[in-house]
């Protein structure tokens, strides 16, 4: 026969008393909560760290183009580095379409002799804001505004379409030009360039007879620095220079949308007797993987786009440029960067969400009536 053990009304005043709880004191009560905070102060360093550095990056927007009146539905976007090697007196160079140049390297003033009038920002003087009208009929009066200026590292130039323009370099003189073109296709034919590469190029649809802002800019990272933005009313080429042959310390990683990650495959000849054009080779991104870009690499987002650049290295100063392309009289500025934190998920087995094909949650088929009521 087993015997139970009494029930607590049923037991005696003495084994009642063994039954009891124990009360907490005011020491012990502060005890357990010391303990509590220790422990959701461990868990927020575990489980809360940052994703990068929270250092600023330095932007430097080097210039604002206004492009009006364009009249192609379709139209080639590029960025390029034109070359102009020693004792170089070639043909003039004419576009269809409106060109911005940048001056970069220069041993020496550089000349350059343009068949038309052209607008040009001086390095220092201010806000570099220029306006060029972007119709790609040919002017009949092109050679009215005939000139030959001279130009220095940082100067800017917006030349309309169907403009002639002709660099020459003298002995041991090397200019580099960075080039911003809106074409109506590309990559273009460049007899007047000595040396041309296109880093990064892509498509655009402007909306006829309306501007295109245009900015470019600079983006410097710090060391660790990741930076997020989003193209929302128009595409971005990137490009990256590099310090050295081979993989950079620079990554881009597309979190929504699509883009192409472009890449020079030929390098140009050392000795170079001719003209040369060299096209990036073009390759699809894959949605949330970090790449690496390549020297002279660069690549194409277009409208509707987000993603992050990041600088995995611990050195500041890797440069970046950004040049994007926006709707009318919308001027956007590069975004400021984001430092999320990096929370990991929990798994909790008590729920269980149905994913249907594409990738978002459905909802269960409703319940069939119960035919006996």
């Amino acid at each position: 026969m087993v015997e139970r053990a009494p029930r607590r009304e049923e037991a005696g005043p003495r084994r009642r008393r063994q039954w009891r709880v124990p009360r907490l004191g005011r020491g012990g009560l502060g005890l357990v909560g010391f303990a509590v905070a220790i422990a959701v102060v461990g868990a927020l360093v575990v489980e809360w760290r940052p994703s990068a550095a929270t250092n600023d990056p330095y932007t430097n927007v080097e210039a604002r183009w206004t492009v009006e009146n364009l009249d192609d539905q379709g139209a080639f976007v590029g960025l390029g580095v034109f070359v102009f090697r020693p004792d170089w007196d070639g043909p003039a160079q004419v576009f269809p379409g409106p060109l911005l140049l940048q001056v970069q390297d220069a041993q020496a003033p550089v000349r350059v002799r343009f068949g038309g009038a052209v607008e040009v920002e001086r390095a220092g003087d201010g806000a570099p804001i220029l306006t060029t009208d972007g119709a790609g009929a040919a002017s009949a009066t092109a050679t009215a505004g005939a000139q030959e200026l001279t130009l220095g590292p940082g100067d800017l130039v917006a030349i309309p379409p169907w403009t002639p323009f002709a660099v020459t370099t003298g002995a041991g003189e090397t200019v580099r030009f960075l080039a911003v073109a809106i074409l109506p296709d590309g990559p273009p034919s460049t007899p007047g360039v000595q040396q041309v590469e296109w880093r990064a190029w892509g498509e655009v649809a402007p909306v006829l007879g309306m501007p295109v802002e245009v900015t470019l800019a600079d983006v410097e990272l710090a060391g660790g620095e990741v930076y997020q933005f989003r193209r929302e009313r128009g595409p971005a080429l990137l490009s990256v220079e590099g310090s050295g042959d081979g993989v950079q310390p620079v990554a881009l990683t597309v979190t929504k949308g699509r883009g192409t990650y472009l890449r020079m495959a030929e390098f140009p000849a050392w000795d170079l007797t001719a003209t040369a054009a060299y096209d990036a080779v073009e390759t699809p991104t894959i949605l949330l993987r970090e790449r690496a870009f390549d020297a002279r690499s660069g690549a194409f987002l277009p409208a509707g786009t987000t993603a992050r650049l990041h600088n995995r290295s611990l050195v500041d100063g890797t440069g970046v440029v950004m040049v994007t392309f926006d709707g009318p009289t919308i001027v956007t500025p590069l975004p400021s960067p984001t430092t999320k934190p990096f929370i990991r998920p929990t798994f909790s087995p008590t729920v269980k969400a149905t994913v249907g094909i594409t990738g978002t949650p459905t909802a269960r088929p409703p319940r069939p009536p119960n035919p006996g009521g």
